[in-house]
């Protein structure tokens, strides 16, 4: 359905789906003499249905312990080195974590409202950063600056704040 770099049309996908699964419904299939049922589903519905398959058929699944790194997605593509990529990055988002906290506990002490606009965009640029991509490095470079840029007006943003509530 997409990935990063495709996922752009969710209403086309989810027609697509949708067309899918009324094909299904329509003309039955079945896998093994068990018909098979397209749905949406959830990641709970998914784990349930998994558990219970797995109890029913008296399965003993293995238990991962090893480390899942470096990462393979394909013949010769290994994924590596998340926890040392762009260490300046993650820098700059621990230090725009410890302001945003900071200025919300001097917020809270100098009864201001939680609803700064200057720190509202320093708590927006935070939710960014906990995106899988932004937080591990493995973004590409335009936007790792696009980051770097949203995260450095904020803390701009943020710092005037704090001096705001000082004052």
């Amino acid at each position: 359905m997409g990935d990063d770099f495709r996922y752009q049309a969710a209403l086309n996908s989810y027609i697509n789906t949708d067309r899918l699964i009324k094909g299904f419904d329509l003309f039955p299939q079945t896998f093994q003499g068990k018909p098979i049922k397209l749905f949406y589903s959830t990641p709970s519905c998914y784990t349930k249905a998994v558990n219970d398959y797995v109890t029913a058929n008296d399965y003993n699944l293995e238990i991962k312990t090893d480390d899942f790194f470096p990462l393979s997605d394909g013949p010769v593509n290994y994924w590596g080195g998340f926890l040392t990529s762009r260490p300046a990055s993650k820098r700059f988002i621990r230090e725009g974590n410890n302001l945003l906290q900071v200025a919300k506990q001097l917020a809270a002490v100098g009864q201001e409202s939680y609803d700064n606009p200057g720190l509202n965009s320093l708590k927006e640029a935070m939710g960014v950063m906990q995106h899988h991509d932004a937080i591990t490095g493995t973004e590409l470079m335009d936007v790792a600056h696009d980051y770097h840029r949203l995260l450095y007006k904020s803390l701009s943003s943020a710092n005037d704040a704090v001096d705001l509530i000082l004052s």
